[in-house]
């Protein structure tokens, strides 16, 4: 259960990790 948890809690962060950075290189752009 435990491995599952990190799978989607990693997945999570990763996704929204992506878009932040894409704000943040379209605002410093």
């Amino acid at each position: 259960m435990p491995n599952s948890s990190t799978q989607l809690n990693r997945a999570r962060p990763n996704s929204f990790h992506v878009k932040s950075s894409v704000q943040g290189l379209e605002t410093y752009g």
